[in-house]
């Protein structure tokens, strides 16, 4: 989970920089109308069927910092219906009650 709320919601107001990174590499797709070749490390895989510690995303995130390579992110309260599991926005949010 990187972030949870209503599908318009999210599409239009992204917080987490990976669903930003998603609907970036969707719009860039579009624009030369036709899908490109992804490379994907072996790190990269790793991460996904191996996560580590922290955030699944932190080896694609260009903002991770430290605390998402060794811990989970919590879940923050964004707006109403609208949450992300993102260090980012720690102190500015509402952390959800597991």
């Amino acid at each position: 989970l990187v972030e949870l709320g209503p599908a318009q919601e999210i599409i239009h107001h992204p917080l987490h920089p990976y669903t930003r990174w998603l609907f970036h590499q969707e719009k860039e797709s579009q624009a030369h109308s036709s899908i490109g070749k992804q490379v994907v490390s072996s790190d990269d895989l790793n991460s996904l069927v191996n996560p580590g510690p922290g955030c699944r995303h932190a080896l694609r995130c260009a903002r991770a910092g430290w605390q998402c390579h060794q811990y989970r992110p919590p879940v923050i309260s964004m707006r109403p219906d609208h949450w992300v599991a993102c260090w980012e926005y720690g102190k500015s949010g509402t952390q959800a009650r597991p």
